[in-house]
């Protein structure tokens, strides 16, 4: 019985030893995530180039002020497209912005004569249970202008672009997206607000109308 008491113990410290590391490293990994660059959407038209007209667009893509501040870390090359009388860039960057964004990669335009367009593709953090919870506590009194006390669970991070003069900049903040009203089936508004949890106050409010759906 003793014996039996002895390696129940055993077993339950191994147990314990492991929990602890697989806790610590979740938590390094949460605190400290590698950059994920996304896998660049390339269009269904594009073709590949020869080697020289790539090297010429790579040449002009980095060398864009807007450009290189996405680089700074250093990048891949994923491939060099054209599509019609535009050369398309594909850059899988290593820089990443901390907490909700973990990597971005870059489709660029070059063609001549005209300023090189910057597009991104993101691959965004993931909320903990506090995050989310924080982030429903700084949206509450915007989400009671729509809802009124009805619940919301739909919490992530999402971003949103501004475009100027073909440079595109994002931003990313946890988000709180919901439709008003939730009977599908009426007119309505998909509502998202997007919260900065470091000031504690919201962002922006984006509400997009939506057209009611036909349910047999």
């Amino acid at each position: 019985m003793k014996k039996e008491i002895l390696i129940s113990a055993a077993a339950l410290l191994v147990l314990a030893v492991a929990l602890a590391g697989l806790l610590l490293f979740q938590q390094n990994t949460n605190e400290n995530p590698s950059p994920q660059p996304p896998t660049p959407h390339i269009f269904p038209s594009a073709q590949p180039v020869t080697d020289e007209e790539a090297d010429r667009a790579i040449e002009s893509a980095v060398s864009d002020p807007d450009v290189k501040q996405w680089l700074d870390k250093g990048y891949d090359v994923y491939g060099v497209f054209r599509s019609g009388n535009i050369t398309w860039v594909y850059l899988r960057t290593q820089e990443q912005r901390l907490p909700w964004v973990l990597g971005i990669s870059l489709a660029l335009s070059v063609s001549t004569g005209n300023p090189i367009s910057v597009n991104f593709e993101l691959t965004l953090a993931n909320l903990t249970r506090q995050q989310k919870e924080q982030t429903l506590q700084v949206a509450d009194e915007t989400i009671r202008t729509y809802m009124g006390n009805a619940t919301v669970d739909n919490v992530e991070v999402r971003y949103w672009g501004d475009s100027f003069g073909g440079k595109m900049m994002f931003h990313a903040y946890p988000t709180v997206s919901f439709t008003v009203p939730q009977d599908l089936s009426k007119v309505g508004q998909d509502v998202s607000i997007y919260v900065d949890l470091e000031s504690g106050q919201v962002a922006r409010v984006f509400t997009l109308p939506r057209k009611p759906l036909l349910i047999p």
